[in-house]
């Protein structure tokens, strides 16, 4: 069954994606975007079955990992525009919002989301639909921001006037490892471990490499009763 509460993915944050949306798969030719295959490589060494792509964007991801261990990645997204550019590049994808995912329970055997709870007004709903659709012992590696540093990247965006770091406008949450592992874990999941990745490209060709902007944990469905 899907959350009751009404979705609407219509909102500031899938219209600044829909703007981005002809330039975004661009952004995987940067070490901004492409380290983020690499951290998805180090957590996941294989995959097999059917995986979902939550906030696919122009499904990247999605179809790198079709091509890196050959299991069957289709992919969800708010952006229309987004979905249309994955569409034109062979991605199987869809419409919708991973706060209710069209998807029966224990039907996916894995999940990716990159950067995506940030922009959601409760990941609580997205957390609690994984949870639901993934199967017994099902993989979710999901990124989101790293606490100290998106503090750092929020403060720039406003001493430059809302020049730099323009995401800034519309991520709302970020978490540390403890307070990420914690929520994991009482949405039913079991967190096995994460990796931190970094870069972010600046104006000038310049790069700022803070330590750690973004966090991707790799957890586990728990088997049983599913979380009230």
């Amino acid at each position: 069954m899907m959350n009751s509460e009404t979705t609407n993915v219509n909102s500031p944050a899938v219209d600044f994606h829909n703007m981005l949306a002809p330039k975004w798969e661009k952004g995987y030719l940067s070490p901004a975007f492409s380290c983020r295959l690499a951290v998805i490589k180090e957590l996941l060494p294989t995959a097999s079955g059917r995986w979902l792509d939550a906030g696919c964007g122009t499904g990247a991801i999605a179809r790198w990992m079709s091509s890196t261990y050959g299991c069957s990645v289709e992919g969800i997204d708010a952006s229309a525009a987004m979905v249309a550019e994955a569409s034109q590049r062979g991605t199987k994808a869809q419409v919708g919002s991973v706060e209710e995912l069209p998807y029966s329970t224990n039907s996916l055997d894995g999940i990716v989301c990159s950067s995506v709870l940030e922009y959601l007004d409760n990941p609580d709903l997205a957390l609690r639909e994984f949870q639901r659709v993934l199967r017994p012992e099902g993989l979710l590696l999901v990124s989101i921001p790293r606490m100290r540093t998106h503090i750092l990247m929020r403060l720039v965006h406003y001493l430059t006037l809302c020049k730099w770091f323009a995401l800034c406008r519309y991520s709302k949450h970020s978490y540390g490892p403890q307070s990420f592992g914690a929520l994991l874990t009482r949405h039913g999941f079991v967190n096995e471990t994460n990796r931190y990745f970094s870069h972010l490209d600046l104006p000038l060709g310049m790069k700022l490499d803070l330590g750690g902007t973004l966090i991707m944990f790799r957890a586990r469905r728990k088997s049983g009763t599913l979380p009230q």
